[in-house]
Formats: C-alpha cells, structure tokens, sequence
C-alpha cells in the first residue's frame, strides 16, 4: 500500500521543519540530552525526509536547497554550542565548589585567629597553620577568577538613545503561555506553541503597509525586556515593532528571522541587555506573581545557555543595543 503522496510546497516543509526544530530544541534543554534535538528527530517529527536537508535530494532550484541546508547547518550548529554550553555547565560546577572552598578555609582560618590572639604561648604549630590557609585561599581565589574571566566575552557595542513618541507594537510569547488563567512555563510543546502564536501576530504586524523597524530583544526572564520595550525612546524615522522574548540562543534567533525574512527592506534591531544575576534573582522574587516566578536552578540553567549574540556572525543585526543596569 502506498503512502500518501506530501502536498506540501518547499516553503511550507522548511517552515515545519523550523517549528519541528524549535520543539525538539526545547524538549532538548528540558531533558539535558542532546540527541532529543537531532536530525532524525526533527524530519520526523516535520514528516520531511531527511535527504532534503543533507544535499543528496537535488533540486533545480537551488534557492531551494540552500533552504533545506540552512535548516540542517542551524540544527548541527545548535549542536555543537550544546556540547559547548555543557562544558560550560560543568565550569560553573567546579567555580561553585571552589567558592565553597575558599568560604570553609576562611571560616576555619577565623577561630585559629582568635585563639592565636587569646592565648600568645599557643606554640608555633598555629601561626603556620594559619599560612598554610592563607595561602590555600589565594591559590583558590586566582582559580576562581580565571575560570570566571575564560567566560566573559565583549561584543560590539553601540550607544543609542533617538527620543520618539511614536506608538510601538510589542509582541510577547508570554501572553499565549496562560492555561486556564494560570501561567505555564515548563511543557516544551506549550512554549512552542507560543512562540508560533506570537509569530503569527509577528507577521500581522509587519504586513501593515508601513515603514518599520523590528527590535529582537535578548536577555534572561527579570532583566529589564518589557519594561525596555514600554518606556525606551525609539527612532522617530520607522514605527517600531518590539518582539519581547528571551531569545537566548543563535538558533533561537535564526528561527525567529527566518520567520521575518520575507520583509523586505526591515531594518532590524538587536537589543541585548546585560543584567547581573543578583538583580536578575532580586526582581524575579518581589517583582512576579508566585505563579510566573521561576527557581534558581533554571535562572542558572538559563544563563549557562545564554548566548551573546554577536554582529559579525549573525548578519541579520543591522543595529546593536547594549541595555546595561547602573550601579
């Protein structure tokens, strides 16, 4: 019996397998386990055989190869900064445990301080001991510094700031993420789902006969996005459309534009905001409903993952804004 012959046009194959790639991506992060996130799952689950992506399937259209490539290059990519981002994981894992460290070595230094200075005929087995410490202390906290310092990374920075009172879009996944007026962050299936509900209004937006400029905000969940997205002053020249999502990750953000990429003449705007953890810790705990609040352990997952987005690898950045809190 044979099978039911695919209607689908290429366009509509690449634009499942990008969703089925965004599925498999999530459902990868939740399980930790790379190969939830492989070729063969994600041309499965988008019902696409998976020569279209591998080059063996030869088109007279190359456009439409590059199409099926791209797709396949992305999922490889996302890969590989996985391993990457595990690796980093495991850094933090040991910088974690060295804090510990040099936190027990001081509060073990502290008492042989005070019997050194009560009782002066203590011997001279103390005063070494104490050194010894010290020293354990220094060595430990230069570790900790370079581990830190491997993991920091500059990017190019440009200062913005035109004044606009122009009215702006914002789209956020967020308002799609409620069940039954209750806030739903974990399933991998319902963030999809979200995502390409605010794609949908994405495009409603950007299809209105208009001049405009896309702003793709970057940035952890209580680092200043929406209130970024409210409250900034934008270029007066274009109407701005703000889509206000995480967007950690370069393979995230590949999805998002090609969702875009049909619109001609869009200038896009990347903004990317630079928040310290304990703010980040700090807003998430006073500033969200116990409902919308997430744990420590998936802020940190977060922020392992995050990838500063950088403008000359990813070449749809025509702008880039760095959001920073002061003080």
């Amino acid at each position: 019996m044979s099978s039911k012959r695919d209607s689908r046009t290429h366009e509509e194959r690449v634009s499942d397998l990008w969703t089925a790639f965004g599925t498999c991506m999530e459902r990868a992060i939740q399980s930790g386990k790379k190969n939830d996130c492989s070729l063969n799952k994600v041309t499965t689950l988008a019902k696409v055989h998976k020569t279209y992506l591998t080059g063996v399937r030869k088109f007279k259209d190359k456009d439409v190869s590059k199409k099926y490539i791209e797709v396949n290059e992305t999922i490889q990519q996302w890969r590989k900064d996985f391993t990457a981002n595990k690796e980093i994981s495991n850094e933090n894992r040991i910088i974690k445990e060295q804090s510990d460290e040099i936190k027990n070595l001081k509060d073990s230094v502290e008492p042989l301080l005070t019997r050194l200075n009560l009782l002066e005929s203590i011997g001279e087995s103390t005063p070494k001991n104490i050194a010894e410490k010290e020293e354990q202390i220094l060595i430990l906290t230069d570790q900790l510094r370079t581990a830190k310092l491997s993991q920091s990374h500059d990017g190019k920075i440009k200062e913005f700031g035109v004044s606009s009172t122009i009215a702006r879009r914002i789209i956020c996944p967020d308002v799609f993420r409620y069940v039954g007026g209750k806030y739903s962050f974990g399933d991998a299936e319902h963030n999809q789902k979200a995502m390409n509900k605010a794609y949908d209004k994405l495009e409603k937006a950007l299809s209105r006969d208009l001049k405009m400029r896309l702003y793709i905000l970057v940035g952890l969940p209580c680092s200043g996005k929406s209130t970024w997205a409210e409250s900034a002053d934008m270029c007066s020249d274009r109407h701005p459309v703000v889509f206000d999502a995480t967007n950690l990750t370069r393979a995230v953000r590949l999805q998002l534009i090609h969702q875009v990429k049909r619109f001609k003449n869009l200038p896009i705007c990347c903004v990317v905001f630079d928040t310290p953890m304990t703010e980040i810790r700090k807003r998430n705990s006073k500033n969200r409903s116990s409902d919308r609040q997430l744990p420590d352990n998936v802020l940190d997952e977060m922020k392992v993952k995050f990838d500063r987005p950088d403008p000359y690898k990813e070449k749809w950045i025509d702008e880039l804004i760095v959001v920073r809190k002061n003080g």
